[in-house]
C-alpha cells in the first residue's frame, strides 16, 4: 500500500501539512479555509494500486488560491513518489453543480502545466445520469512511466462506460 509524505509534501508546497493518517493531510489556507486531502484505496476499479482522491473543505467558502493548487499538486506527486505503479481516480462533487467547473480546474492543473504536463496522464470521463439528468465527470491520473499505463486507462474507461 502507497503512502504519502507530509515531509516531501512540505519541501513542495506553499502551505504547511500536517499528517492525519497515512494517506491523509490537512492544511490551513492564509484566508482561514481547512482542507483534508488524500486518498482510500480503490475498492471498484482496480484490483490494487488504484487510489481514489478527495479534497474536503472542512466548512468555509473557498476564494481562488493559487497555492491550494500548488499544495493539492505536492499531495499527489508524493502519492506518486515511490511508485511509478500507482493509478489515482477522481470524481467532481456534483455540489452547488460545480462538477463542471471543477473538472476544468482538475484538466487545467495537469495538461496546462508543463511539470504535470511532462509527469502524468490525465484521461477523463463524463456522463450523464438518465433519471436524474446530473452530469459526472471522473478523472484518472497516471505517471507517465506507469509500465500499466494502457492496461490502467482501458479498465477505466470499460469501468465507467458499464456503469
Amino acid at each position: 500500500m502507497a503512502c504519502i509524505s507530509a515531509k516531501f509534501i512540505n519541501e513542495r508546497s506553499p502551505y504547511e501539512v500536517v499528517q492525519v493518517d497515512d494517506l491523509t493531510v490537512r492544511f490551513i489556507t492564509e484566508s482561514g479555509v481547512k482542507y483534508m486531502v488524500g486518498f482510500t484505496p480503490d475498492a471498484f476499479i482496480f484490483d490494487e494500486g488504484g487510489y481514489d482522491f478527495f479534497i474536503i473543505n472542512e466548512a468555509e467558502t473557498a476564494k481562488q488560491d493559487h497555492a491550494v493548487y500548488q499544495t493539492i499538486i505536492a499531495v499527489i506527486e508524493s502519492l506518486f513518489h515511490d511508485t511509478a505503479d500507482s493509478a489515482m481516480i477522481y470524481i467532481c462533487a456534483p455540489d452547488e453543480g460545480k462538477q463542471a467547473v471543477r473538472a476544468r480546474l482538475f484538466e487545467m492543473w495537469f495538461n496546462n502545466t508543463s511539470e504535470a504536463s511532462s509527469n502524468y496522464t490525465l484521461k477523463t470521463y463524463n456522463s450523464i445520469d438518465p433519471d436524474s439528468g446530473i452530469s459526472y465527470f471522473y478523472g484518472l491520473i497516471l505517471r507517465k512511466d506507469n509500465p500499466n499505463q494502457d492496461k490502467l486507462i482501458r479498465t477505466f474507461l470499460e469501468f465507467l462506460a458499464d456503469y
